[in-house]
């Protein structure tokens, strides 16, 4: 079980927590600025610190002021591990949507504002989808 699982790493220009929030969906929170000089440190910290156990994970951007074409990459690469509709986002800022909403990430990931949202989305059987 993942809840409550906790990690956290600082570097310098972006700070990374990665948490259990249900037993098969963890989340990550992206802090500060994601460019293409942090995509291998981001995407690394990820691998290795997300148990093998989650099947979906939220990405948290409510605190990320920055991201380039690195965070995009980034996002195509969690969705491919984790699957169609088995990513969603967290709270990104008007200019970081507007980047998304232009990528074709939008078809393969959920766009979510709220807490409850977020409790929604996190307790759906994503085995049966």
């Amino acid at each position: 079980m993942m809840d409550g699982f906790l990690k956290s790493i600082d570097l310098g220009q972006i700070h990374i927590v990665l948490s259990g929030v249900s037993p098969s969906t963890c989340m990550v929170t992206l802090c500060g600025e994601m460019d293409h000089s942090m995509h291998d440190k981001v995407s690394q910290f990820i691998s290795e610190n997300t148990p093998s156990q989650a099947t979906a994970m939220i990405v948290g951007m409510t605190e990320l002021i920055f991201m380039d074409s690195s965070g995009v990459k980034l996002l195509h690469e969690l969705c491919e591990k984790f699957g169609q509709n088995r990513l969603a986002i967290y709270q990104a800022n008007e200019n970081i949507h507007r980047i998304l909403e232009v990528s074709d990430l939008s078809s393969n990931v959920t766009f979510i504002q709220g807490a409850a949202d977020v409790e929604d989305w996190r307790w759906i059987d994503r085995e049966a989808a």
